[in-house]
Order: structure tokens, then sequence, then C-alpha cells
């Protein structure tokens, strides 16, 4: 009976600690061209909070409806037709251009017997291919991340998303303040944090292989009810940059995870970094851990303090 009692209070410790992180209620739904959001969970400290705001559908489902995965073989394509037009342009008699196709990548051999036509046309090749890929990574909202150790991979541009969301994401920032008129400063960052950190996660995968497959931008986080890493710190800085636009934050990736930094000042026992002669409080927007603003997990702590990540400020 020993036994049973003592497996049973080690099951009920191991619910209270879960619970941190639960979210108790969340609930949608769609009148006359709205869509009504209700939100229950508990914060840090086991306090049951609410939270209901609207958004209009228009906004909702129009913001962003055409964002998907980067394809790399089409993009490679679209490359390769630009790069063919404009090597259709230089006079083939004194350089020679031949492109070499493999499924779905290739290559390009130039030839010249003059070395400054050979220089230039190698130039105007890259630069054809540099601005056209830049375009289309522009057009389809990512972005090039090159990590610490020297790799690159194409990204959604999460600073862009957030920036461009300021507006959209008014009702819910609205209802927060509405909700809690005594929040200031660091009590609203807090807020926002633990209200994020209780939407349900979904894992990142890999950032530089899933090609922003698994990414939501805010609005479609929030009616997906569901999120990455990547996805949960955009609507934070998302938030955050509409609440106080003065207030400088800064999205930190590290692998397969990113945290939220914001420019206030720390306190004693609180994880910051410097950036730019600028102290920024770490968070983990991600869940399902319900850690405090100013507390990061052991393996954010490990990059951090090796300084293994890189950033995006804004």
């Amino acid at each position: 009976m020993r036994m049973n009692n003592y497996l049973l209070a080690l099951i009920l410790l191991f619910m209270a600690t879960q619970s941190g992180a639960q979210q108790l209620s969340f609930k949608k739904e769609t009148v006359d061209g709205q869509t009504h959001f209700k939100y229950r969970w508990l914060d840090i400290n086991d306090k049951k909070q609410n939270l209901a705001f609207t958004f209009e559908n228009k906004t909702m489902f129009s913001r962003f409806r055409n964002f998907k995965g980067y394809q790399p073989s089409r993009v490679k394509k679209t490359i390769l037709v630009a790069l063919k037009k404009a090597a259709a342009k230089i006079d083939r008699r004194k350089v020679d251009i031949n492109f070499i196709e493999r499924n779905s990548t290739y290559s390009i051999s130039v030839k010249s017997k003059n070395q400054d036509l050979l220089d230039k046309a190698e130039k105007m090749l890259i630069d054809v291919q540099n601005k056209t890929e830049a375009k289309i990574l522009k057009k389809a909202y990512y972005n090039i991340l090159t990590d610490k150790f020297g790799k690159t991979g194409v990204k959604p541009d999460h600073v862009r998303f957030a920036m461009e969301s300021r507006k959209d994401i008014l009702p819910l920032t609205q209802a927060i303040m509405e909700a809690n008129p005594n929040l200031r400063g660091r009590q609203v960052a807090e807020y926002i944090l633990a209200f994020i950190q209780s939407i349900p996660y979904s894992t990142l995968e890999s950032r530089r292989e899933s090609h922003g497959a698994g990414f939501s931008p805010p609005l479609r986080l929030l009616n997906n009810n569901q999120g990455d890493c990547d996805s949960k710190v955009t609507l934070m800085a998302n938030m955050l940059n509409a609440m106080f636009p003065r207030v400088k934050v800064v999205i930190i990736y590290m692998p397969n995870h990113a945290l939220i930094g914001v420019q206030m000042t720390h306190r004693k026992n609180d994880k910051w970094i410097r950036l730019k002669d600028r102290e920024y409080i770490l968070a983990e927007p991600t869940g399902p851990a319900m850690l405090p603003f100013g507390k990061i997990g052991k393996q954010s702590e490990f990059f951090i303090d090796g300084l293994q990540f890189t950033y995006e400020m804004f």
C-alpha cells in the first residue's frame, strides 16, 4: 500500500509538472466573415489565463496565403533559364559557353582564348545567377542563413514575416492589453511567452533540409493552434514588435532550434547576451517546457555559451 501511495505521488508530481505547459482549451468559431478565438492555459505560476480575440477572415486567410515550402529544383530551373538568356547575348565565336544538365543539377563550362572576355563572361553569369536567386527568394519570402560552421541553407524570412504581420496581429495584442491593463514592459513579455509556450509544439525538421515546409506565419500558426520553434519565435517577435516598436528584438538560430532575445535591462539571474552594444534577455517560446522569461534550456545554454549561433535583428 505504501508503494502504491508512493507511485501515486510520483504520478501526481509528473502531472503537475506537465500541466505547467498545458493549454487547457482552444476554441475557434467562424461567424459572418470573422474567426473568434478563445484560449485557456496555465502560466508559470499555475494560474489560469484566458484570452479571446477576433480576426477578420479576409486578413487571416489572404495574408501569405501562397506561402509554401521552398522548391530547390524549380528554383534551379528558373535560374538556368535566366543564365541561358544571358549567355545568348554573348558572342559565341569569342566565348564558348556550354550548359551541362544532369537530373536537377547543372554546371557551366566557359572557355575563351581572350582572358579578359573570359573573366567578363564568368562574372556576368555569376551576377545573373545571384540576382535571379535573390529575386526568387524575396518573392517567396525566403532568405539565406549561414550558420557558425559556414554551412548555408534557405529558410523562411522570419524577420520579414514578423514585420509585415504587425498590423494583422493587432486584434490579439489589443486583447492582451484590454484583459491585462496593469501589465507593463517585462510583464507583457512574460505573458506573451507563456501564451505561446502553451500552444502545441510541432517538431522543427532540419532547417537546411526542410526548406521551410513546416513553417507557419503568425496568423496561420494561431489558426492551426500549432507551430515549430521557428514559427513560435516569429510569432513572439511579431507580437512584441507590434506592441513595443522601439524595443529591439533578435531571433537567435542554433542547430534545429531558435530563441528570442528582447532588449531589456537584465536582472541578476537572467540569461542574456550582448549584441552590437545592446543587452538582450533570452527566452524560449517553443515549449512545451514552461521556462520563465530570462531562462533557457541546457542545450540552448551550451550553444549560447559556446558562441555557436547566428542571429537576425530588427
